[in-house]
């Protein structure tokens, strides 16, 4: 069972517009995310899952460098955003 959830429901999802760097769209369901930790750290096993993949697809020389990495952007990214963040949660 997913923090309480009746059936399995997606929490996260994203998109990209036709480009690699357009636009992303995000969906989030804030009522399946018990906290901004339980955030934290759903945030990274994410992070785990995609430097595991960035190493077996050859994107990275191992999951290690993978993680350091992204790391590295998302420290430099939450401390000078490249874009603003718009949109709100719909109630």
């Amino acid at each position: 069972m997913l923090f309480g959830a009746k059936k399995p429901e997606p929490f996260f999802a994203a998109w990209r517009d036709a480009e690699t760097d357009g636009p992303m769209t995000v969906n989030i369901d804030p009522g399946q995310i018990e906290s901004p930790a339980h955030a934290g750290i759903m945030i990274a096993d994410w992070m785990h899952h995609i430097a595991r993949s960035m190493a077996q697809t050859g994107k990275a020389e191992g999951e290690q460098a993978a993680m350091n990495q992204m790391i590295a952007v998302l420290e430099a990214e939450l401390n000078d955003p490249t874009d603003e963040i718009e949109g709100s949660i719909e109630t």
